[in-house]
């Protein structure tokens, strides 16, 4: 019996089976043209246009690590330029007060650290902007706290505390562009960078007031209230209310005897020229003495140094201690922040003719302002009894006297 899967009927009717058949050995030719070339085509193109994407891909790798390397730069050259402006030392009690911002050094160093850290095997460098021109490579200026990352850079204020690093790549600087590599083929020879950064140093400026040597001793005696505690992150200022085991010595007037003081005079200094004109006291809650008040006492203040004084503190000089407006400028306030306090030995004189001796100069933060029978904190208010005073709380550890921080 002959299997039907091997059986194959022939035009003459007949059949035959097996693998000898004719038509087994007969196979029909593909119909229509090869096409083997076409792909060969294709694959070429598809392999140019990714080498292509490759090649735009190490270009764009490259210029993310230009710009990595130039951020860098920026930053180490921010950070020491700002070390440069004030070289503090962070003493915690001093028997001199000196305000010498050095911009000649932060311009040299911030300068120093970008030659030092160049972005690829070519040099950079920066140019010293002595003018302090807005747009030039290093400019200085001031920036208040607490800081607002939309707060710009305020180059008239007087003192500085802020050193602003650019660093261009582009035609029109020095440091010529970035050269590319693959990306030529495509007539992109080059492209531009620039990377800025800011670092602000708030130091341990002066308050422009005094309280005598027995007031401040009371620390020591146990004699003085607790009843704030510093709290990094807390409310506003990070202040609130709670004893910590740092107690605080009440000022201007405060509930101590106010002995040492003149009649009519609560512990105002006048610093400077215009050290009892109000909008120069508020600046100096704010922002301490500038070079220029300096200036009237020889670049300095040190123990045995005298000082004229003035009488009260007015209600919208109060508002500078809480945040306000000082000289048109908009700041934050000072509570919670690091400041000097004179300490004065002696006394003469009353009212505005008096006369402060003064002793030392001792690290504070500034706990509370009392304004119209309430404590303010920032935070929470707590009820007094006084009218108007200041409570300040004695630092212990020299490391928080002074803040650095980096923006870009």
């Amino acid at each position: 019996m002959v299997s039907a899967a091997h059986a194959v009927f022939r035009k003459d009717g007949q059949f035959s089976c097996g693998p000898e058949s004719p038509v087994n050995a007969k196979r029909r030719k593909p119909r229509g043209r090869r096409r083997s070339g076409n792909v060969l085509v294709l694959s070429l193109l598809l392999m140019f246009g990714m080498f292509g994407v490759l090649a735009l891909a190490n270009d764009l790798g490259y210029l993310c690590l230009m710009r990595t390397r130039l951020q860098r730069s920026a930053d180490s050259a921010a950070l020491a330029g700002a070390g440069a402006l004030y070289p503090v030392e962070g003493s915690l009690q001093s028997n001199w007060y000196y305000l010498a911002p050095d911009p000649y050094a932060a311009r040299h160093e911030a300068r120093r650290f970008v030659q030092a850290n160049p972005a690829n095997t070519g040099d950079l460098d920066v140019g010293l902007n002595p003018e302090n021109v807005e747009g030039g490579d290093v400019v200085l200026g001031r920036l208040y706290f607490p800081p607002d990352l939309t707060e710009t850079l305020d180059t008239a204020f007087d003192p500085p505390n802020s050193v602003r690093v650019t660093i261009p790549m582009s035609a029109t600087h020095a440091n010529g562009t970035v050269a590319l590599f693959f990306a030529r083929a495509l007539g992109i020879v080059d492209s531009e960078l620039e990377a800025t950064a800011t670092a602000t140093i708030w130091y341990p400026a002066l308050l422009p007031f005094a309280t005598s040597e027995t007031n401040w001793e009371s620390i020591s005696q146990d004699a003085s209230a607790d009843d704030f505690t510093y709290e990094p992150g807390r409310g506003d200022f990070g202040v609130v209310s709670g004893a910590d085991g740092l107690p605080e010595v009440t000022m201007f007037p405060g509930p101590w005897d106010g002995e040492g003081l003149p009649p009519g005079n609560f512990g105002l200094l006048q610093i400077g020229g215009e050290g009892g004109v109000l909008e120069a006291i508020r600046r100096q809650i704010d922002t301490g003495p500038s070079v220029e008040d300096m200036g009237w006492h020889g670049g300095e203040l040190s123990g045995g140094e005298q000082v004229p004084g003035r009488t009260g503190i007015k209600s919208a000089s109060k508002q500078a201690f809480l945040g306000g407006w000082a000289d048109g400028r908009n700041f934050g306030g000072i509570l919670g922040r690091p400041r000097m306090l004179p300490v004065f030995e002696s006394v003469s004189g009353n009212g505005d003719n008096a006369v402060f001796t003064l002793s030392r100069f001792v690290a504070v933060r500034l706990m509370a302002v009392k304004i119209d029978d309430r404590w303010r904190t920032g935070h929470e208010d707590t009820e007094g009894e006084e009218i108007t005073a200041i409570a300040v709380q004695q630092l212990t550890n020299p490391d928080r006297l002074v803040q650095v921080r980096l923006t870009r």
